[in-house]
C-alpha cells in the first residue's frame, strides 16, 4: 500500500503541471503561426487632457489585445507607468509634422532638447523604448537624411537600452532616408496595407510598419459597406486589410487610425462621446486572435462620387440661366452671335452704349463667376483626396484643419468661396480698366463690365469640362492639371481680348493698353512669383514631391 501511494503522488506530480496549463484559461489566445508575437498591434492614441480618461483608455486598449501605441510624447508619470503594468509599448512622436528637408535642420536643435528630455523620463519606464523622429517629412530628398541620422545617434549615445528610432513617412520608393532610423512607418489611410508593403520591401531593407491604416468614417451616413464612409464600410475595410497583413509576412508593426475621434476627419474606433463602432470588435477580434471573420450587410452599389449631382446640378441651372437670357433680353440676343462671327458690330454697339442690357449683363457675369466656382470647386474637391492639401494645412490648428476640411466637403460652400474670388478678380479688372482711361475720356463701369464679362465666355465651356470631370470616380485627379491648366490660358487670352477691344472702343491708343494694361499686371505677377517662390521654395519642392512621387 505505502508503495501503492507513492507511486499515485509521482504521477500526480507528473500530471499536475500539464493539467494546470491545459486548464487555465487564457486572456489572449495564442496567435496563429507566430504571427501576432512578430508584429506589434497598435493603435494611434490622443492623450486626454483628464489623467483618470487617458488611464482608462489604456486600459481598454489592453483588453482589446493591443500590444502598442502611437501617441505624442509622454509627459505624464502615471501614463508611464500604466504602460508599464499593462505591457503596452509606447510609440512617442516627436512634434516635428510635414516639414520639407530644407526647414529639417532649422528644426534640429528643438527636437534635440525635446528627444533628450524624452530619454531621461524613459529611463525608469520599459514601456518607452521607441521615438518617432518626425512624421512626413520629405524623406525622398537626400538633405533630410543628416536630421535622422543625427537623433539617432543621440538616441543610441542617450537613451536605454533597446530604444528604436522610427518616422513616419508617405513616400515608399522614393523614400532615401530609411537605413537612419530603425523602422519606417508609412501611411496606409484609404489605400491598400498589403500594396504598400509589398512596395516598400521591394525598395528597401528597413523593417517597414503601418503609421496610418483606417478610413475615414461618419455616423449619419447610412447603408452597408458599399457605401463610402459608413460605419459598415469602416469595419469591412479594417476586416479586409488586418486579415491580408495577418495571413503574410507580417510588417513590424500596425498601428489602426485612431483609437477615438477627435476634432479632425472621423477616423475613430470610438465616436468621441465612447461610444465604439463595429470597427472596434474587428480590432479586438484580429488582435486577441478570437475571431477573424465578420458579417456585415452589403447595402446598395452607390451610384455617384458625393458632391458630383451638386455639381450636375449647378451645370444645368447654369445653362438654363443662359437660356433665359437669351429668351428675355433682346439685344442679348443680337449681340451674342456677334461676339464670335462680326466682332466690329460688337464694338461699335459697346462703344455707343447699346451693346447688352444692364440686367442681362449681370446674369451674365453671375453666370461666369458660378462657372468659375465650380472649375474651382471640382479643383479642390479632387485636391482634398490626395495629401498635397493636408501637408499644406499642417501649420494649422486641428480644429482650423477640420472646418477648412468641412467646406471642402461642402460643393455648395467651396462653388460660392471660390466665385466670391473670382467676382474680386473680375472687379479689379473692372477697376484697372477705368484707370487706363484717365479722367478725360472714362468709360462707364456698365461698358467695363461688358468688356471683362464677355470676353471670359471660355469659362463656361470649361465649366461644361468640370461638370463632366466631376460625375466621374478616378478620372478626376488625372485631368484637374489639364483643366485648370486650360483655365490660366483662357485668362491670359481674355485679358488680351479685353485691352485690344478696350483700345477699339476708347480713345486710349493700343500700345498703352496692351502695354500698361497687360504689361503692369505681368510685371506685378512675376515680381509677386519671384518673391514667393524665394521665401516659400523648400515648402513648394515638398508639396511638388508629394505630388509626383507617391
Amino acid at each position: 500500500m505505502p508503495l501503492a501511494r507513492l507511486l499515485l503522488v509521482l504521477l500526480y506530480l507528473v500530471a499536475t503541471p500539464s493539467l494546470a496549463q491545459q486548464a487555465e484559461p487564457s486572456a489572449v489566445p495564442a496567435p496563429e503561426e507566430g504571427v501576432q508575437e512578430e508584429m506589434a498591434r497598435g493603435v494611434v492614441w490622443r492623450q486626454p487632457d483628464e489623467l483618470n480618461a487617458a488611464l482608462r483608455d489604456l486600459q481598454a486598449m489592453r483588453d482589446a489585445g493591443v500590444t502598442a501605441v502611437r501617441t505624442d510624447l509622454v509627459t505624464r508619470a502615471p501614463i508611464l507607468r500604466t504602460a508599464d503594468i499593462f505591457g503596452l509599448d509606447l510609440y512617442q512622436d516627436l512634434p516635428i509634422a510635414d516639414l520639407p528637408a530644407g526647414r529639417l535642420a532649422d528644426t534640429l536643435a528643438f527636437a534635440q532638447r525635446e528627444l533628450r528630455t524624452a530619454l531621461t523620463l524613459a529611463q525608469q519606464h520599459p514601456s518607452a523604448r521607441a521615438f518617432g523622429l518626425a512624421r512626413f517629412a520629405d524623406t525622398s530628398t537626400p538633405t533630410a537624411c543628416a536630421y535622422f541620422r543625427i537623433l539617432t545617434d543621440l538616441v543610441r549615445s542617450e537613451g536605454p537600452p533597446g530604444t528604436q528610432t522610427y518616422y513616419v513617412s508617405r513616400f515608399v520608393e522614393d523614400d532615401v532616408c530609411a537605413e537612419t532610423v530603425d523602422l519606417v512607418l508609412l501611411d496606409a489611410r484609404e489605400r491598400d496595407p498589403m500594396r504598400l508593403v509589398e512596395r516598400w520591401r521591394a525598395a528597401h531593407g528597413t523593417p517597414v510598419g503601418l503609421g496610418y491604416f483606417g478610413t475615414s468614417v461618419d455616423d449619419e451616413v447610412g447603408g452597408g459597406y458599399r457605401t463610402p464612409r459608413s460605419r459598415a464600410a469602416q469595419a469591412r475595410t479594417l476586416e479586409n486589410g488586418l486579415g491580408a497583413l495577418f495571413s503574410m509576412p507580417p510588417p513590424a508593426a500596425v498601428f489602426v487610425y485612431r483609437w477615438r475621434d477627435g476634432v479632425e476627419a472621423p477616423f475613430g474606433l470610438l465616436a468621441s462621446d465612447g461610444t465604439a463602432r463595429p470597427a472596434f470588435d474587428v480590432l479586438r477580434g484580429f488582435y486577441t486572435g478570437r475571431q477573424r471573420v465578420f458579417a456585415f450587410d452589403a447595402g446598395a452599389e452607390p451610384v455617384a462620387r458625393e458632391g458630383a449631382s451638386t455639381f450636375v446640378l449647378i451645370g444645368w441651372a447654369l445653362a438654363i440661366l443662359l437660356a433665359l437670357l437669351l429668351w428675355m433680353a433682346p439685344r442679348f440676343r443680337q449681340i451674342a452671335p456677334r461676339y464670335f462671327t462680326r466682332h466690329a458690330f460688337y464694338r461699335e454697339s459697346l462703344q455707343r452704349g447699346r451693346a447688352v442690357e444692364d440686367w442681362a449683363n449681370f446674369g451674365l457675369m453671375v453666370a461666369v463667376v458660378l462657372s468659375a466656382g465650380l472649375i474651382g470647386a471640382v479643383a479642390l474637391e479632387a485636391a482634398a483626396q490626395t495629401v498635397v492639401v493636408e501637408a499644406a494645412m499642417s501649420g494649422m490648428r486641428p480644429e482650423a484643419q477640420a472646418r477648412v476640411l468641412g467646406v471642402l466637403g461642402a460643393p455648395w460652400a467651396t462653388i460660392l468661396l471660390v466665385g466670391a474670388v473670382y467676382a474680386v478678380w473680375l472687379g479689379l479688372n473692372m477697376l484697372w480698366l477705368l484707370v487706363l482711361t484717365g479722367r478725360r475720356h472714362r468709360i462707364r463701369p456698365s461698358q467695363a463690365l461688358t468688356l471683362v464679362v464677355w470676353s471670359r465666355w471660355q469659362v463656361l465651356a470649361l465649366m461644361v469640362g468640370a461638370v463632366l470631370l466631376a460625375a466621374q470616380s478616378e478620372a478626376t485627379l488625372r485631368w484637374v492639371p489639364g483643366l485648370l491648366s486650360l483655365w490660366v490660358l483662357a485668362e491670359f487670352a481674355s485679358s488680351v481680348r479685353v485691352l485690344y477691344d478696350f483700345g477699339r472702343v476708347t480713345r486710349v491708343s493700343m500700345p498703352r493698353a496692351l502695354v500698361l494694361g497687360l504689361g503692369v499686371p505681368l510685371g506685378l505677377t512675376a515680381i509677386f512669383g519671384v518673391v514667393a517662390l524665394l521665401s516659400v521654395q523648400p515648402e513648394l519642392t515638398f508639396l511638388w514631391h508629394l505630388a509626383t512621387k507617391q
